[in-house]
């Protein structure tokens, strides 16, 4: 099986605007990059990915993939199922037959998880979920690539859940606390400040004065995961 791996990474001047609340803009591009450094290491360090792809906007963002050995690719704008839907058809002109999206926004993310997800998606046929905290999609695999489409969005795990079982194609679901917490709010990121040794992200923010700016700031709480 050849298995790529798709990475959207949103233009860094308009990427995690919420984190503003905390952030400057300066501080809010340097997570996105951290965080993204975070989940090419897992993808890299990976047993079971061929090829990984990054689809992004800033030369930042194009220096960080090809330090990881990953093609970047131009975003052509429009929303993210369109910059999605770009990837894949590139994935596939590729070879691939079979597509991971992963956001760049799961600083916690390992390996192992990377691997688990594929060992779960071998089937000709199938899809792979990872639900966020909130009832996103924060990893899908298909196969092959197009099997369904993206549909990222607000709960859109259910989205994706829904379409599979449409077209009867077999449907797992891969569980994980540290896929589940994709950073969007400070909340979000005192969490990684918690539970994120060694990740890039968290060295960041011990390093500089932003995890000063959390302490005041409430943890995420996981309600549905004993982490």
């Amino acid at each position: 099986m050849n298995t790529f791996v798709l990475i959207p990474v949103k233009r860094l001047s308009e990427a995690k605007k919420r984190l503003s609340k905390v952030l400057t803009d300066r501080e809010r591009r340097r997570i996105v990059v951290a965080m993204l450094w975070d989940v090419l290491r897992a993808v890299a360090e990976s047993d079971s990915v061929d090829n990984i792809a990054v689809v992004g906007s800033d030369k930042p963002v194009k220096r960080m993939a090809e330090a990881f050995g990953a093609v970047f690719l131009e975003d052509p704008g429009g929303g993210l199922n369109e910059t999605l839907t770009y990837g894949t058809d590139w994935c596939i002109q590729q070879g691939a037959d079979g597509v991971l999206i992963i956001p760049s926004d799961l600083p916690l993310i390992t390996p192992e998880d990377v691997d688990g997800i594929v060992s779960m998606g071998v089937d000709d046929r199938c899809v792979v979920v990872s639900p966020s905290h909130d009832m996103g999609t924060n990893a899908l695999l298909r196969r092959p690539p197009n099997v369904i489409s993206t549909m990222f969005g607000m709960r859109s795990v259910n989205t994706h859940i829904k379409a599979a079982r449409k077209k009867r194609i077999p449907l797992y679901v891969y569980n994980s606390w540290r896929l589940s917490v994709d950073v969007d709010d400070p909340p979000d990121l005192r969490f990684v400040l918690e539970k994120g040794a060694g990740t890039q992200t968290c060295r960041l923010m011990r390093e500089t004065r932003i995890y000063k700016k959390l302490e005041k700031v409430g943890a995420l709480q996981l309600f549905r995961i004993d982490v």
